[in-house]
Formats: structure tokens, sequence, C-alpha cells
């Protein structure tokens, strides 16, 4: 252990802990209403729904070193995946109606969704996950991921 906890402060319930994420409604641009939750940038590096050639950037903004992910940081050739991570974003953020590739009877296929729908989800959710990861991780509020000579010097 590192020292920085408070030995009086309760541990959290699950019912505590889910609510950081609970679901909330977003008005999209075509009038649509749809419940979303944040998923996290560690969530999307995790479940290899992040292209390689945005690593380095969504690594920034998992610790919190910058904002959001926009497409003008984004070199040319590797703009196309900016739009594959929309869609897995838009699937892994938007909790109802539920959203797939390929969906079922109960959900909606990510092309029928229009792209400014699409882009409003992104940028929504992106951003309020960005503001998490900037205000605590795992740390304390507005420290970045440890780094092994900051856990060396500790």
């Amino acid at each position: 252990m590192d020292g920085n906890h408070d030995k009086n402060k309760k541990v959290a319930t699950a019912a505590e802990w889910s609510a950081k994420n609970k679901p909330e409604p977003l008005d999209l641009p075509s009038g649509i209403r749809v419940m979303v939750r944040h998923p996290s940038w560690v969530e999307m590096m995790s479940t290899g729904h992040l292209p390689t050639g945005l690593l380095n950037v969504a690594m920034k903004i998992a610790n919190g070193d910058q904002d959001k992910l926009e497409i003008d940081q984004i070199a040319p050739e590797d703009q196309r995946q900016y739009f594959d991570l929309v869609q897995h974003w838009v699937i892994a953020a938007t909790v109802e109606p539920k959203v797939a590739f390929k969906p079922k009877d109960d959900e909606v296929g990510i092309a029928d969704i229009p792209d400014l729908d699409k882009l409003c989800i992104f940028r929504n959710t992106q951003e309020r996950a960005s503001e998490e990861s900037r205000e605590g991780g795992p740390g304390k509020p507005g420290e970045s991921f440890p780094s092994e000579s900051k856990s060396a010097s500790a």
C-alpha cells in the first residue's frame, strides 16, 4: 500500500460503485432520446475495440493528459479507425435501446443510426469518461496512472 488512504473511510458497496456509471438520458440531434452510460478508455483498450493507430492518444486521455479525442488529432491514414472506434463506442455506451452490429429483434443496428447521432453519443459519453480520468483515475483527484518511477519513490 502507498499510504495515501483514509483509514476511517468505509468501503464502497456494489450499489454505490454501480451508481457511478448509472445510465442517463441523452437527446440526440434526430430527436430520439436514448439511455447511455460512459465507457472508459481503458475499457475500450482492454476489449480490443481501440484501433492501434489511436492507442497513443487514448493513453493520454486515460491518463488525464488530454481532454478528448477529435478527428483532427489523428493522422489521415488512421482516420478510418476513428470511425470504427466511434461505432464500437456507441455500442458500448448505448444502454437503451441496445445497439449491435448484427441486431436481434429488440436491438438497433449500428448502420441504422444517423451519423450525427453516433457522433453525439461518442462526444457526450467520451467527454465524461475523459473528465473522470482527469479527476481521479486510480489515485487522488487529478492524479494520473502511477508510473514505475513514482511507485519506486513512494
